[in-house]
């Protein structure tokens, strides 16, 4: 004899008629178990698409943040020039280095 085949719908249906309100409880109660259960279900069987989905999401969230923070850099850098001068910020830059190496020079003899 040929066994019907059931959805799901029919093997939850014949649940609730087997077990009455306890059944419906539990699921009540424990639903967040079951909607966990089946995220990791849909994870684990599609784990490939899954993980390229992210891979996909993430490279185009660094692209955007690269592209964002390049415009920043470009921006400040032209309102720094305009404001400064290309002499002055020439100054500048170089003031910051010498404070960045004495600052190096600083803490390496400290180790000493």
């Amino acid at each position: 004899m040929e066994q019907i085949p059931t959805t799901d719908a029919d093997i939850f249906r014949n649940l609730i008629n087997k077990y009455g309100d306890p059944a419906v409880d539990f699921v009540r109660k424990d639903s967040d178990i079951f909607i966990k259960a089946g995220v990791f279900a849909l994870f684990a069987a599609n784990f490939d698409k899954v993980m390229e989905g992210g891979r996909d999401v993430l490279i185009k969230l660094v692209e955007t943040g690269i592209n964002e923070t390049g415009e920043v850099i470009k921006e400040t850098t032209k309102e720094t020039v305009k404001t400064l001068g290309s002499t002055r910020l020439f100054l500048l830059i170089t003031l910051l280095c010498i404070i960045y190496l004495t600052y190096k020079y600083i803490k390496t003899r400290r180790k000493e």
